[in-house]
């Protein structure tokens, strides 16, 4: 037995450090979509897997993108073609199969389903349609949104428009429409998605220097975009600026900046500092122990996670550091000081 055990020690080390030599050897770019493969992260370049909002949330994992720290500034690109005002679903209720027939002398028959909404931006009616001698629509509180009976699946996407705070209804009214036979109706898999516009949100930490952003959303309109730091809309006149100071909207510490916008948009932003140290604020989730991963293009950089040291050195490009549960707590500050230049790629705690 004590055999056995050693010989599964020994497999368990072997692979291990395999895995640590392939992660070495994999060229930079491999890993960064191994990476985004791995905690299902794209388009928003620096924002955790949750919202960011420092106060309410305490995240499992942390990834950050794209971080160049000069000896005199830093430039924190927050998102590269970001598309910005998408609807996507946040969640969803069953509502299983309805079935229904009539026939010419029984006239038409319907359906109710009641729903609560809060404030989604839409939700959509999702079902899977067969009609035979027939067709059916679809009101929600007294609007008609949808007409006719397409076989397949379908989405009908309903606007906050037509919704109230509270409960609402939708009745699903089924019309036959031959006389020489039965009308039938299946609408199978019914459920309703809730729905929220895709939107930028960011933690910026504030140190007394001169700060700016730049930004492209081109070719949309600049008032179809809402740009808020700490609630206050800033004021944007042009789809494209690469210098727009924010220094006097920001206060001591934490900022909270979001963007929206309610058509889709493709956007890219951008944050340019007069001071080259890396601040970011973040709620995490205490482990016994934590894995810091880093992933470089250039130079060489100390990285803390509160008051533990992590070095980047000159000629590695991947690092995996193992954090501690004495470094972490329910609040904390990640800290990049460069040594020069530094290119930082990806960073990620989980």
């Amino acid at each position: 037995m004590r055999g056995q055990t050693m010989v599964v020690g020994l497999f368990v080390i072997l692979i291990g450090i395999l895995i640590f030599v392939y992660w070495i050897l994999l060229p930079v770019p491999e890993k960064e979509k191994l990476l985004e493969e791995i905690y299902g992260y794209r388009n928003v370049s620096n924002q955790s897997t949750t919202n960011l909002s420092y106060e309410a949330n305490v995240v499992s994992k942390l990834i950050l993108r794209d971080i160049y720290l000069y000896s005199d500034k830093k430039e924190i690109n927050v998102a590269r073609d970001y598309y910005l005002g998408t609807l996507v679903p946040v969640s969803e209720i069953g509502f299983g199969d309805v079935y229904e027939e009539t026939t010419i002398f029984l006239g038409k028959k319907y359906k109710i389903i009641r729903f609560f909404y809060s404030n989604e931006d839409a939700i959509a009616l999702s079902f899977i349609s067969k009609c035979t001698g027939g067709y059916f629509t679809i009101r929600v509180n007294d609007f008609e949104v949808y007409s006719g009976c397409p076989s397949g699946i379908q989405k009908v996407l309903i606007q906050k428009d037509y919704l109230r705070r509270g409960d609402n209804i939708i009745r699903i009214d089924f019309y036959p429409t031959s006389i020489f036979s039965k009308a039938t109706f299946s609408l199978n898999n019914t459920k309703l998605i809730y729905m929220n516009r895709s939107k930028i949100e960011y933690n910026f930490y504030y140190q007394g220097e001169r700060v700016y952003i730049s930004y492209n959303f081109c070719p949309a309109d600049s008032n179809s975009i809402n740009f808020y730091i700490n609630d206050y809309k800033l004021p944007i006149y042009l789809c494209q600026n690469d210098y727009l100071e924010i220094t006097n909207y920001l206060k001591s510490g934490l900022n909270y900046i979001k963007v929206t916008s309610e058509i889709e948009t493709k956007v890219d932003l951008k944050f340019i500092t007069s001071n080259s140290i890396f601040y970011y604020p973040f709620n995490f989730t205490i482990k016994d122990i934590a894995f810091l991963y880093v992933i470089k293009e250039q130079g060489d950089a100390d990285i803390y996670v509160n008051g533990c040291k992590y070095s980047l050195n000159t000629y590695q490009t991947s690092f995996m550091f193992p954090v501690n549960k004495s470094c972490l707590s329910l609040e904390n500050v990640l800290v990049i000081k460069p040594k020069g230049f530094v290119r930082i790629n990806m960073l990620s705690l989980i």
